[in-house]
């Protein structure tokens, strides 16, 4: 994670940390770095390299909670298991959060909020929405970003579904923030479809909002099913029957994988 850089402070070097701290600690680093600052601006970058480690701490906390909350549970994680997972006490958690509930509550936040700028950059591109359908479907790139976000690589085990059903229950209010997010998703998707239907991608008659609902539905269910069930070749099976019901008349019966060269259906 990199610090949020101040245009307005002359001369910061990409990759250069200051020490933290003011006055005489920070005046070395500032020599070291040939930066020549009056007492005013010396001031205004020991505040913000303060605030930038504040919220970098924070932020750290939440991901380190959020990767042990999704592997293992929420009941069987405690605090001390987050701070020893950053080598920091528990009371150090307690200076952000006043309970493990609310350092849950945060997490989720955090996460469907990173997860939603991830499909609306997405869906917002210029491309195809064959190609889109690819990334969710075949590629999971929305798994590929969480896990990027979490730290953790495909040998990880996160389970979604009991997670899912634990904290539902829990959390009435994570529920509601995760069906928002369903909802904004699904709307997203619907506008996507609908300048498929525009450009000629897709048949005219295709609802959109149906077919949105249904491609989160299986994004979404395609994670309760056994391993065999999420190979790239199965996903990309399941994305090849998707494509042949809404492509258009003359094109449905073709395969969309571009390395299945003069394939009907797989």
């Amino acid at each position: 994670m990199s610090l949020i850089r101040c245009s307005k402070i002359p001369r910061l070097q990409v990759g250069v940390i200051p020490p933290t701290g003011a006055g005489e600690r920070l005046s070395p680093w500032i020599r070291a770095n040939n930066l020549q600052l009056g007492l005013k601006t010396h001031l205004k970058l020991s505040l913000l390299y303060r605030k930038q480690m504040i919220a970098l701490t924070r932020e750290n906390i939440i991901v380190a909670a959020l990767r042990l909350f999704l592997m293992r549970g929420y009941k069987s994680v405690s605090l001390v298991d987050v701070a020893n997972e950053l080598s920091i006490s528990k009371g150090a958690i307690y200076h952000y959060f006043t309970s493990k509930e609310e350092l849950l509550r945060v997490s989720m936040h955090f996460f469907f909020d990173r997860l939603e700028a991830n499909y609306k950059e997405l869906l917002a591109g210029a491309g195809s929405l064959r190609t889109v359908l690819q990334a969710l479907l075949v590629e999971d790139v929305l798994e590929i970003h969480a896990k990027e976000l979490l730290g953790v690589d495909n040998t990880c085990g996160i389970d979604h579904i009991h997670f899912a059903i634990e904290i539902v229950r829990l959390f009435p209010d994570v529920q509601n923030k995760a069906q928002k997010n369903h909802a904004a998703f699904c709307a997203a998707l619907t506008l996507k479809i609908q300048q498929a239907v525009k450009t000629g991608e897709i048949r005219e008659d295709v609802d959109s909002e149906a077919l949105s609902a249904s491609i989160v539905a299986l994004l979404n269910g395609q994670k309760s099913l056994g391993f065999e069930f999420q190979t790239s070749q199965m996903r990309q099976r399941m994305l090849n029957i998707v494509w042949n019901m809404i492509a258009k008349l003359g094109a449905s019966r073709r395969c969309i994988d571009p390395t299945h060269t003069d394939c009907l259906v797989c």
